[in-house]
């Protein structure tokens, strides 16, 4: 008999827990169907009350919003644009970041605890205290309307990665760099041969969120971009809700430029994962 309720209550449990799974993953695709269906939908059925699928297709909005000419909006450039940006932050800043955290999490000189305390509390000084004093020694070196203001800062990397990575490798066994230190390794080969391998997951993942919070970014780009050419995919969407405003099909193109953003990162999310996959079986430990 208990083992008979046991097993009832398991199958409610995970029936519901199914249940709420769904639920919770229709809730956050929703805006995503909305924005692709309406992207492919005619300005009478836009206006019209909502319908759960379009009645006529046309790529009306697409074709407009790849239109340079018509709109004044070079999608393309603005995406490479963006990756220009967000490539080399990604890239070094992971880099950097790793290196950091493992000067933090192996090994041992004076004032590690202190500095690494400080670093934190960095952490709590909101990015807002040091626009102004960013701006200034940026516009004293010429980089203003440059790449180099959103580059370079972000290429020494984040505190917040350093701090994940810090603590992820705090949990790698101690004996591992003994025997590497025995085999003759320094730090750097060290580092190289079996910290960065064990640690390619949260390295991935934090990756990712990196790229995602640069390719997001309004405030940066708007602050030190000031040419059209060299503006990036949230300045475009921004620059496009006045180039539309005596468009009929305002709503289509812009809800076709949000499906069009989504697939860079969709690709990423789709390559991420089987590099994720590489980076878990890199760091197991074979017995």
């Amino acid at each position: 008999m208990i083992k008979g309720k046991t097993t009832r209550g398991s199958v409610t449990t995970e029936i519901m827990t199914y249940f709420g799974l769904i639920a919770a993953m229709l809730v956050v695709l929703f805006p995503f169907y909305v924005a692709i269906i309406t992207s492919v939908k005619d300005v009478l059925e836009v206006r019209g009350p909502f319908t759960w699928w379009p009645h006529t297709f046309t790529t009306t909005a697409y074709k407009l919003m790849f239109d340079a000419n018509e709109l004044d909006i070079n999608y393309l450039r603005a995406l490479i644009n963006t990756l220009t940006i967000a490539v080399p932050i990604v890239l070094f800043g992971c880099l950097s970041s790793s290196m950091s955290a493992y000067i933090f999490a192996k090994q041992e000189f004076l004032g590690k605890n202190m500095m690494f305390a400080l670093m934190m509390t960095s952490m709590m000084v909101p990015s807002v205290v040091t626009l102004i004093p960013s701006y200034l020694i940026f516009t004293a070196l010429g980089w203003v309307d440059t790449f180099l203001p959103l580059v370079v800062p972000g290429m020494f990397g984040s505190i917040s990665v350093l701090f994940a990575l810090r603590q992820f490798m705090c949990g790698i066994p101690n004996a591992l760099t003994d025997a590497a230190k025995i085999d003759g390794l320094g730090y750097f080969g060290t580092y190289v041969t079996i910290i960065l391998p064990l640690s390619y997951p949260p390295i991935i993942a934090q990756a990712i969120m990196m790229f995602m919070g640069v390719y997001n970014d309004y405030m940066g780009p708007l602050l030190y971009l000031l040419s059209p050419e060299r503006e990036t995919l949230q300045l475009s969407i921004v620059r496009l809700q006045d180039a539309l405003r005596y468009y009929p099909e305002k709503t289509q193109v812009s809800m076709a430029f949000a499906v069009v953003m989504m697939v860079p990162l969709l690709f990423l999310y789709i390559v991420a994962q089987k590099f994720l996959a590489k980076g878990v079986m890199a760091g197991a430990v074979k017995g």
